[in-house]
């Protein structure tokens, strides 16, 4: 069983990196696994980076703002109710859920949308899936033919699968390829590969099937990674997993999933974007509860794997392992994150001193003003209504609110001229104003609006 906890019955202390700057016991402090310690220091970090500190107050005590440990809490009680939900991803026989338990419940599908390498420098990827199921793939890229195929009447490497010849570039692929199928007929899903002998330059044996090199003959030609199957008269892609690679497996349950973990990818540092995930998710779900105090949650400042990857090079010691991230919790308080105390040494304790702002007033000389002189509030006058603001704009001359234009009628003009003897009557212009006197008088109405609206603006 890998270790769980990193403090035993401690208290720690935080600075604005989210660095676990000391420790110290008090009372019935809990005891913290590193998957709870790093999610702390990672919120805060968050929280420094947003301009939050430590403060001193007046009584020497060193303490966050509130929010910001309403942030924990808030995060540790969606974590507790969270892993209360875990039930069909518990590991089987487990009494308790593992924090790959409360990542699947809490939706890391959703921000982890993509096949992830569960530790740093693993050789398996996984891709969480919103049926809480696991795909498995390979995270290391093997050449799996080094040879550059064959060409025919060329040299090859042959092998029997005990049903037919298969002909290749490279013995090692022919060999591992023969013995892949023999076990696929056998009814293995996934037949892993063995470590493959040369007893001799011209042969290679991979478990009980033996390759062998001839120079000259080769019955086709195929490219690189793929073989030649004599039954078939064709070329097919190799299709064995090769060595220090992960076998593919698709929709997989957790229990599968973790017992496919290589052995060496539990011993290595989980990955950081697997965390910042995770604290996103809680984060999120925190700041939505009712009755929520802490720190809103942001897309625009979210936790990133840089946040993640900045906490674990500055605190290598209490970052957690794949093997920590998928083992069963167990303890008192296997979710709740632990907040930041304050530099109280113990004789049993470290003391420390955390960086931050200190209160200036906590250590000022006090400034004696005198005695009360008693002035009461200032009266203020009373505050005008909107008829009382406007009153004397629309109180403007107010002799012009009776004007009225006067009336009057008008003649049209009718001049006569006598010319060769007769008389003649001007009239035509006064037929043309009649028959168009509702378009004159609107032309020149809007004529004289205009004409008053540019002396207006003009003024």
């Amino acid at each position: 069983m890998l270790p769980l906890h990193a403090f035993a019955a401690t208290t720690l202390v935080f600075d604005t990196k989210g660095n676990i700057i000391g420790s110290y016991v008090e009372g019935n402090a809990s005891s913290y696994a590193k998957m709870q310690s790093t999610l702390s220091g990672v919120y805060y970090k968050k929280a420094g980076d947003m301009g939050y500190s430590p403060v001193t107050d007046a009584s020497g005590s060193t303490k966050w703002a509130p929010n910001v440990t309403a942030t924990i809490n808030g995060v540790s009680t969606v974590a507790g109710g969270t892993a209360g939900a875990v039930t069909g991803v518990l590991l089987a026989g487990a009494t308790a859920p593992g924090w790959v338990g409360v990542a699947i419940v809490a939706g890391i599908s959703t921000v982890v949308g993509y096949a992830v390498t569960m530790a740093i420098g693993g050789l398996m990827n996984w891709l969480f899936r919103s049926d809480q199921k696991i795909d498995e793939g390979s995270a290391v890229t093997i050449d799996i033919d080094p040879s550059n195929g064959i060409s025919s009447g060329g040299t090859y490497w042959s092998a029997s699968d005990a049903t037919t010849i298969l002909y290749g570039g490279d013995g090692v692929s022919v060999a591992q390829q023969a013995r892949y199928n023999i076990l696929k007929r056998g009814g293995q899903q996934n037949p892993a590969p063995v470590t493959c002998t040369q007893p001799d330059p011209t042969h290679w044996l991979c478990g009980s099937v033996m390759a062998s090199l001839t120079q000259g003959g080769a019955p086709a030609s195929c490219a690189k990674g793929s073989f030649y199957t004599a039954s078939t008269k064709s070329c097919s892609p190799y299709l064995f997993t090769p060595p220090g690679a992960v076998p593919a497996k698709t929709a997989v349950d957790l229990q599968t999933a973790i017992a496919d973990l290589p052995s060496s990818d539990k011993e290595k540092p989980l990955n950081p974007a697997v965390v910042a995930a995770i604290a996103n998710q809680l984060w999120k779900q925190a700041a939505s509860q009712p009755g929520y105090a802490g720190l809103p949650y942001s897309y625009a400042n979210a936790v990133t794997t840089s946040d993640v990857s900045a906490w674990q090079s500055s605190n290598p010691t209490q970052y957690p392992t794949v093997g920590e991230f998928v083992s069963p919790q167990t303890g008192p308080s296997p979710w709740t994150m632990p907040v930041s105390g304050s530099p109280i040494g113990t004789s049993n304790g470290t003391q420390t001193q955390p960086t931050g702002t200190i209160n200036p007033g906590a250590s000022s000389a006090q400034l004696n003003l005198g005695a009360d002189p008693s002035i009461g509030a200032p009266q203020l006058e009373t505050t005008p209504t909107a008829a009382q603001i406007l009153a004397p704009v629309l109180g403007l001359m107010p002799e012009l609110r009776s004007f009225t234009p006067g009336s009057h009628i008008s003649v049209c003009p009718r001049p006569t001229l006598n010319l060769f003897g007769e008389t003649q009557i001007m009239d035509g212009h006064c037929t043309l104003l009649d028959e168009n006197k509702p378009v004159i008088q609107t032309a020149m109405a809007l004529a004289w609006a205009l004409l008053a609206l540019l002396i207006i603006l003009s003024a």
